[in-house]
């Protein structure tokens, strides 16, 4: 325990905490605070440092509600309306504040929002030189820029072409060349393939794939894949069992059954003459 003076005098000792109680002594005991920092006796609503780090409010501490934060009164150095604490960035000058007009010539934040000289249009690179004079438009994916007619014009686009099947070469205005890879390049359109990137993404592999597939013939059917072809399996079985059609079959529209004219049985041992009629044996 120590003996401490009161801190309306100002007498704070470093790292040491001071409990107020008008202008007398009291006894505390040494308590790890930050020098000046207002603590308010524990127990208590805020027995610990009342800062919210806060350049624009002053940190007390009521033993009754707990730490309490007060914006400070600040003047207004450039009588501008604003202060440093209400937003502005220069209060030696009241052409910059909050409301002020961003001026494009002077490279400063005028209007105090973080940004300079922004809405301005860029400086004319081509202002006062001969044409054929080198620039920049901006834009790295064209070169080399000349100046023409007091303007720059971008030139040639830039050859992003990296010589590899399996990367798509794009050019970003702003970082230039770009390169991801994709596969999609490397398609046959042959299911009995399986098409893939060389894994330094030079060429592409289009190995042979077991299995189903369709030769695009209806009338062939159990097409299977045989060393990176479709092979057509047996013929589609169009047969009906009627003998009053002839069945046969469309490579496009498959299975077509039409009806025919041909001498028949229709099992009755007392016709005579069976015929096919639209389909149907009957005799006389």
């Amino acid at each position: 325990l120590m003996w401490l003076h009161d801190a309306a005098e100002g007498l704070y000792p470093g790292g040491t905490a001071v409990q107020v109680e008008g202008s007398s002594y009291v006894q505390l005991a040494d308590q790890d605070m930050p020098f000046a920092a207002e603590t308010c006796g524990a127990p208590g609503p805020c027995d610990t440092t009342c800062n919210d780090n806060n350049p624009c409010t002053s940190d007390s501490c009521d033993e009754a509600t707990g730490c309490v934060y007060t914006p400070l009164v600040q003047e207004d150095g450039d009588g501008d309306g604003y202060t440093p604490c209400a937003g502005d960035c220069d209060d030696t000058d009241n052409q910059i504040g909050p409301e002020a007009t961003e001026v494009c010539t002077d490279s400063i934040d005028n209007n105090c929002n973080g940004d300079v000289n922004e809405g301005c249009a860029p400086p004319n690179p081509c202002e006062g030189l001969a044409n054929g004079t080198t620039c920049s438009d901006g834009n790295v994916c064209t070169t080399p820029d000349t100046c023409q007619e007091m303007q720059c014009q971008g030139g040639a686009a830039l050859d992003c072409s990296d010589g590899l099947v399996c990367t798509e070469d794009l050019c970003d205005p702003g970082s230039g060349c770009m390169y991801s890879p994709t596969f999609g390049v490397c398609g046959d359109g042959n299911a009995c393939t399986q098409d893939t990137c060389t894994p330094d993404l030079q060429s592409c592999l289009n190995e042979p794939l077991d299995g189903p597939c369709d030769d695009g013939d209806t009338c062939s059917a159990n097409d299977l894949c045989t060393a990176g072809s479709c092979m057509a399996g047996g013929a589609l079985d169009c047969n009906d069992d009627n003998p009053c059609t002839t069945d046969s079959c469309n490579p496009v529209l498959g299975c077509m059954i039409t009806f025919n004219t041909a001498p028949c049985d229709d099992g009755n041992p007392a016709t005579v003459a069976d015929t096919c009629t639209e389909g149907v044996c009957s005799g006389q």
